[in-house]
């Protein structure tokens, strides 16, 4: 799913407001993984057209590692797109809750069904800026 970080971050970018790398030094380096919904959607019609194959069957579904990107990386791409080159905060101290790297596995879901994303990080934020420019005026007042 599109993490709430990553759209947190563009909003950021495209309408100000603080942000800042926290934990693990303050640098940036955690990953995640994102999917789009509509690849989610692909997914669950292949499973609804295999129904029976997959009844019963638990999957890890999520962007996996060609769909990762650390905040390092995520803010690179926003300010490529708003030209919005911020000086981002930093809290170099990790909670006890903080995980440094989570990358969904696939690998059993995509060998049940074939089904792999085809959204890539790059067209999932591009989609994500679009979102929010459209609806400026109802999500901006939210981030102040």
């Amino acid at each position: 799913m599109i993490r709430a970080f990553f759209v947190l971050w563009a909003a950021r970018h495209l309408y100000g407001g603080p942000l800042a790398y926290s934990g693990f030094g303050g640098q940036g380096h955690q990953v995640r993984d994102v999917l789009h919904v509509a690849d989610l959607f692909d997914l669950i019609c292949c499973q609804i057209d295999g129904f029976e194959r997959h009844s019963g069957k638990t999957y890890n579904v999520g962007g996996g590692l060609a769909l990762s990107v650390s905040l390092a990386e995520l803010t690179v791409l926003c300010a490529a797109r708003t030209g919005d080159r911020r000086e981002l905060g930093s809290d170099p101290m990790t909670r006890p809750a903080d995980i440094p790297y989570y990358i969904t596995d696939t690998a059993a879901v995509s060998q049940a069904t074939g089904w792999a994303p085809t959204r890539t990080v790059e067209a999932i934020l591009d989609e994500v800026f679009e979102w929010l420019v459209r609806h400026r005026a109802q999500v901006e007042p939210v981030l102040r």
